[in-house]
């Protein structure tokens, strides 16, 4: 039996937090652009369900500075 390809990208954080789960929720969602300052977030888009796929784009305060 052949094993599936890997996935090109894929990260995993795992950290305890002493917090309500939907507190933890609402800033990984609603807050996420404001985790990198000075940058900025201008395109945060993020499919929370089991497998879902997040992109990020940040931008530095020169535009030689983003990251995608």
């Amino acid at each position: 039996m052949t094993k599936p390809p890997a996935p090109l990208h894929e990260l995993s954080i795992t950290r305890p937090i002493d917090a309500a789960p939907e507190s933890v929720y609402r800033v990984e969602t609603e807050r996420l652009c404001e985790w990198w300052p000075p940058y900025t977030t201008p395109v945060v888009e993020l499919d929370l369900r089991p497998g879902g796929r997040g992109r990020t784009v940040t931008q530095g305060p020169e535009p030689s500075d983003g990251l995608e």
